[in-house]
């Protein structure tokens, strides 16, 4: 599945930007970067690769996480748009708040309450996982 942004539109007086995905089974467009670029030269769109490793987008509950993206930034009547495609999945977003509670309540730092979140899924889990493992 290809994972693109089909939209972006930045809510003003605020710093939020929405994003529009949409998910594409068969594309009616090409994917290959270079026939993308060629084809939307011939409609006087400027175009140009952007070089990323990973596009994480954040949606509340969860993030989808993009490895290894394509990315095409294209400027038409002056805004600039950006096509992401590539492999994605899926991840449970950790908040802040949950990271603090495992941070004190197992007294570990924050990169070991981030894994034991991710691994266990839960505060309390994470919690009591962290501190049988200091036993």
């Amino acid at each position: 599945m290809i994972i693109c942004v089909s939209a972006i539109a930045l809510i003003p007086s605020t710093n939020y930007i929405i994003i529009f995905l949409t998910a594409l089974k068969s594309p009616m467009f090409p994917t290959d970067p270079r026939q993308m670029q060629q084809m939307l030269r011939q409609m006087g769109i400027k175009s140009r690769t952007v070089e990323a490793t990973r596009v994480i987008i954040e949606c509340g509950s969860s993030n989808i996480i993009i490895e290894n993206p394509q990315i095409m930034e294209m400027e038409i009547k002056g805004e600039k748009n950006y096509n992401i495609s590539g492999r994605a999945h899926e991840e449970s977003a950790i908040s802040e708040e949950d990271i603090s509670l495992v941070m004190e309540g197992a007294g570990v730092p924050r990169d070991k309450a981030v894994e034991a979140l991710k691994k266990e899924g839960d505060v309390a889990s994470a919690i009591v996982s962290l501190k049988e493992g200091k036993k």
